[in-house]
């Protein structure tokens, strides 16, 4: 079993290349930090919005993270609900998530299934905290937390 970061961070990059259609991400209050400040990573993400694939996001908007989020809304649909975890679906065929994450540090251990089953599961369970979530246009705006 690999702990290396790096090959972490090299696992997700590839399944985001992979993504022709639609992603699909959970994560917790961290996750954004951790995306938006590794350069590779942040920039597949644009690069999803750069090919029109549709992205939808779900993460725990705090004031920590609020100026993460708002750049999130920049290539993603964003919601708030609070979330423990880190997982993403591409095109309902690909599962890649890992345990909670500390502010700015990728996981060291990645789960990767395109078992289709489990897949399947998970973008159900997406699909829920998707409809749960509230806008993060109205979190942003209508809270303490704007900034």
């Amino acid at each position: 079993m690999d702990y290396d970061p790096k090959n972490t961070i090299k696992f997700a990059i590839e399944g985001l290349y992979m993504i022709k259609y639609r992603h699909d991400v959970c994560t917790d209050s961290n996750g954004s930090s951790v995306i938006l400040t590794t350069d590779v990573v942040k920039n597949a993400y644009y690069d999803l919005k750069r090919r029109g694939i549709k992205v939808r996001w779900v993460t725990e908007i705090t004031k920590e993270n609020i100026s993460y989020c708002k750049r999130i809304m920049e290539f993603a649909k964003l919601r708030h609900l609070e979330f423990k975890g880190n997982f993403g679906i591409g095109d309902g065929v690909d599962y890649r998530g890992s345990a909670t994450s500390k502010p700015g540090e990728p996981p060291s251990q990645l789960i990767i299934s395109n078992v289709r089953a489990f897949v399947e599961q998970q973008q159900y369970f997406f699909g829920m905290l998707w409809n749960k979530a509230i806008p993060a246009e109205c979190k942003c705006t209508c809270s303490a937390l704007e900034v």
